[in-house]
């Protein structure tokens, strides 16, 4: 009987998707959330029991938590009259075996493998076992990613005895993944027997392990594109060869991957490699062919990479000393290159494993040509810039500026482009007034030697202006941007790069300045001319996209700012990785406006990672970091962990005092939500106070007209007026 047509609570059971062992799947609309989603209707065979139902509830409460881009997300589990519900994410696709039908890459194969495996890490972090993971519980979604399904559910549901099921659907949108093929085997035997590890057919408890075992056998599969048992086996020779880990050899791959897979057979659950170690060798594999690179193809490369920046200005040298320079350059490059074997397992070469190994090198390589060294420093410091490594860019600007000072003296090109690469790397690395300085000083010294309007003093001058904003003086950077935008329009063109880099930074003081509809019609002008004149993936294209829905949250279109952020995040991932501190920039982008549309689970979560990934790789007290957290701290209060989100705030509070000064906005943003979560604490005297505070300073930093002031002092009269105080003078302020 079809329930296509019932309601169950908020959700309206639409079309029926198709069957399997556990029940029937459909499609539903939750009337509450606005989202379609899919319902499992379980059998009632299969829920008789108290311990049953138990075990089923206590499964979903943890599985719940599960937030992972890769997981099948599990909303709710629903008991009613007519019968016991999981409320699912609806996942469009198809499963594995049947992707695999369509011949995939190599590299292809690769990127799903990896996927699958960053859902077991994040499963197996929470001490989550999927128990049966197979080819048709992994769907490849539209898009072509991974999405796993039902972990866990099958321990609590399937019967006991040997039965058989076949899926029926309508649609290419997940079925009940238990029914494709033999569901369970006999004496409490949880998993598939084709895909189970020894010890669950040994009827043994499951644990990480042995999802690990089942991800080799579907590693197997998929790459060799061979089954790992003989065709046709019966159902006893299969859990025959279950039992005692007996599968056929890996053939026709590669070794490493022949040596990961066999790896994960391992009989013995012990030698078996976690889901974190098979992500980092999948990442070491699928970078292979870029590290088999002939010698002379990349002596080649570098030597046009870099030789570039470094004879530009060599001319100070007489053609007999050139040629020496540039034999112990390419000697140097051919040593640098030459230095890292890429057959060596667990070495992943890139172009900074080659310039980290080099770098201590370049003093005693070039004593006897400073100059060459400065080059060497300034161009390795450009290329740790674009990865992201911005306090090995410092230390390469630092060095490069005080060779080409000690030669050239300040007055000179070169000492300032390297004065320059300093600045941007302390701004990077959040020692924003260290920054501001060194700006300051550089215009001062293009203006005189360049003069006001040459390039260069134009691009200096912009970036002293974001140094401006980073600080909150917004008055003082809407000033000089403004002069910016103008001089480089007339002097460069009004679709020059710079030109709109430049637009793009003014618009960015209208958007600190809480003029958004100024901000939205600056940067949907500079987006259409970015995608023109540099492409829709160059970084200034990511920026203008990001800032945009920026404002379009801050004006309270959430859906848009999410659709856009979420676009931006895709692109930096693919193209950056997720690493990068522009991604990461745009992931808490993102959790901001799911935190807007209470998504509370989703914006903690995503916060969770990037505080992992900033505090790994910029450091636990680095501006970035700090500013992960107080999101995080304040995802914990909407969510209504009050008492936690009032620790964190508090211990940020000191070290964003430190860091950023007492009249930062992010300081005084970070009290007035410490105000609130203590005015839900019900601690009113200490709330009020602290909300005094952050009035206070928000009148200094923005004045009286900003809507954050605005919204702060809208809070203190509520405040106020709760505790039958005179809020008078601060409705007098909103009046005026």
């Amino acid at each position: 009987m079809t329930l296509t047509g019932t309601t169950i609570g908020h959700i309206d059971l639409m079309g029926h998707l198709g069957s399997g062992g556990m029940g029937d799947v459909y499609e539903a609309y939750d009337r509450k959330l606005d989202r379609r989603v899919a319902v499992k209707a379980i059998r009632r065979d299969l829920v008789r029991n108290q311990s049953a139902t138990s075990g089923l509830y206590r499964e979903a409460k943890i599985l719940s938590k599960l937030e992972h881009r890769h997981v099948c997300r599990l909303y709710d589990l629903i008991e009613s009259n007519e019968g016991t519900f999981l409320v699912m994410e609806l996942v469009s696709g198809k499963n594995l075996k049947k992707y695999l039908e369509s011949k995939p890459s190599y590299n292809e194969k690769l990127r799903i493998a990896r996927e699958i495996t960053s859902a077991l890490v994040a499963a197996h972090e929470l001490s989550i076992v999927h128990r049966d993971l197979k080819p048709s519980n992994i769907m490849i979604t539209r898009k072509g990613h991974v999405k796993i399904l039902d972990f866990g559910i099958a321990e609590h549901l399937l019967d006991v005895s040997l039965h058989f099921s076949r899926q029926r659907t309508s649609r290419g949108t997940q079925i009940d993944s238990f029914a494709s093929e033999m569901e369970t085997v006999k004496n409490q035997i949880q998993g598939t027997p084709m895909y189970m590890s020894p010890e669950q057919a040994n009827t043994e408890p499951s644990t990480t392990a042995s999802d690990m075992y089942s991800l080799g056998l579907i590693f197997q599969e998929m790459f060799t594109e061979k089954p790992f048992y003989s065709p046709g086996s019966a159902v006893e020779s299969v859990l025959w060869n279950a039992i005692h880990g007996e599968t056929l050899p890996v053939e026709g791959l590669g070794k490493d991957l022949t040596k990961l897979i066999n790896r994960l057979k391992d009989i013995r659950p012990a030698r078996r490699p976690s889901a974190i170690e098979v992500g980092e060798k999948l990442k070491w594999i699928q970078a292979i062919p870029s590290r088999r690179i002939k010698k002379g193809v990349l002596a080649a490369f570098l030597v046009l990479l870099i030789l570039g920046t470094i004879f530009s200005t060599l001319g100070f040298y007489r053609a007999k000393r050139s040629a020496e320079a540039t034999q112990k350059i390419n000697s140097f490059l051919s040593e640098m290159l030459m230095s890292v074997d890429p057959h060596e397992e667990g070495i992943e070469l890139k172009v900074i494993d080659l310039l980290d190994d080099a770098q201590e090198k370049i003093e005693t390589k070039f004593a006897e040509y400073p100059l060459i060294q400065a080059d060497l420093h300034r161009t390795f410091g450009k290329i740790y810039l674009s990865l992201g490594v911005f306090d090995k860019t410092y230390q390469h600007a630092l060095s490069a500026e005080e060779l080409y000072v000690e030669h050239y003296g300040t007055r000179n090109q070169e000492s300032l482009n390297s004065m320059n690469l300093k600045a941007l790397s302390l701004s990077k690395l959040g020692r924003f007034e260290e920054s501001e300085r060194l700006f300051e000083e550089i215009v001062d010294i293009q203006k005189q030697i360049l003069g006001e309007e040459h390039p260069d003093t134009l691009a200096s001058l912009g970036n002293l202006g974001i140094q401006k904003i980073e600080l909150g003086k917004y008055q003082e950077a809407e000033t000089i941007l403004k002069q910016v935008v103008h001089l480089e329009r007339r002097v460069l063109g009004v679709e020059h790069p710079s030109t709109l880099v430049s637009k793009g930074n003014l618009a960015l003081v209208f958007m600190s300045l809480g003029q958004y509809e100024t901000a939205e019609e600056v940067l949907l002008d500079l987006l259409q001319s970015t995608k023109r004149v540099l492409g829709k993936e160059h970084p200034d294209t990511l920026t203008a996209m990001s800032n945009l829905a920026t404002t379009y949250s801050e004006l309270g279109r959430y859906n848009e700012a999410r659709r856009l952020f979420q676009k931006v995040v895709d692109i930096e991932e693919r193209v950056l990785g997720r690493d990068h501190p522009d991604t990461l920039i745009s992931m808490n982008n993102l959790a901001n406006t799911l935190l807007k549309l209470e998504l509370y689970d989703q914006a903690q979560n995503l916060r969770r990672e990037i505080i992992e990934i900033n505090t790994r790789e910029l450091g636990p007290n680095h501006p970035n970091t700090l500013v992960s957290k107080c999101n995080l701290a304040t995802a914990l209060s909407n969510m209504g962990q009050y008492e936690k989100a009032e620790s964190m705030q508090i211990d940020l509070l000191k070290e964003l005092e430190e860091v950023f000064g007492e009249n930062h906005p992010i300081v005084l943003v970070t009290i007035n939500n410490l105000a609130k979560t203590k005015w839900e604490l019900k601690r009113v005297h200490e709330a009020e106070l602290l909300q005094r505070k952050a009035v206070g300073k928000a009148l200094e930093t923005f004045g009286n007209e900003h809507p954050t002031t605005i919204k702060m002092i809208e809070r203190l009269i509520e405040m106020l007026q709760a505790n039958g105080k005179d809020a008078d003078e601060f409705k007098k302020m909103l009046q005026n």
